[in-house]
């Protein structure tokens, strides 16, 4: 495997080596992140420069790497706190797995932050970058957005049953991540090319 070169951002593996990424049953999409588009400093250029092309399959391997991350690790709130530059492209990536009820609380977290309107179609906000949005101080703006909500329909979740028996309900992430794997492993063509024979 190598690294994407100037002209493509498709890394050169064989299908064999595509076909035999190894998928882990707790977090299903680590290892295709890592080896398809978890070249952080290469890939990060390449999605982050507008010139550069990255394919429908990587920046949604690459955002939901990042949203799923974040939102596991400190909730929705860390993940706008930490990449408000991901915020409309995690949207779009939810859409593009085609996620409705996911996008239909990610549409009201994004509310909760803007405002009610068509959010998706201001995208003056994906320029902002890596700049902090005026959350300041982080603890204040979590208690200000009371988004736990979505944290616990997101998450996997421990309850006791009528039986008294301790119980995971399993999160909508689950659902996400087994959807974006689904798109990987169905369109290698989207991650990978061929090595030069």
């Amino acid at each position: 495997m190598t690294v994407p070169t100037k002209d493509s951002s498709l890394i050169e593996m064989t299908m064999s080596g595509f076909i035999k990424i190894p998928e882990d049953s707790d977090y299903p999409m680590e290892e295709y992140f890592y080896a398809l588009v978890g070249h952080q400093d290469v890939f990060l250029e390449r999605f982050e420069v507008s010139e550069y092309q990255v394919t429908r399959g990587q920046r949604a391997l690459y955002v939901i790497g990042l949203f799923d991350t974040q939102v596991k690790n400190g909730g929705i709130i860390q993940f706008l706190w930490n990449r408000p530059d991901l915020i409309f492209s995690a949207g779009d990536a939810i859409s593009d797995l085609d996620q409705g009820p996911l996008l239909v609380m990610y549409d009201r977290v994004i509310e909760a932050l803007m405002g009610p309107g068509e959010w998706r179609l201001d995208r003056k906000w994906s320029t902002l970058g890596k700049e902090r949005m005026n959350m300041e101080p982080y603890p204040d703006g979590r208690d200000l957005l009371q988004l736990d909500w979505f944290d616990e329909t997101y998450l996997d979740n421990g309850l006791y049953d009528e039986g008294g028996n301790w119980v995971i309900r399993p999160g909508l992430h689950r659902v996400l991540i087994a959807a974006l794997v689904a798109y990987v492993k169905a369109n290698p063509g989207e991650f990978i090319r061929e090595p030069a024979s």
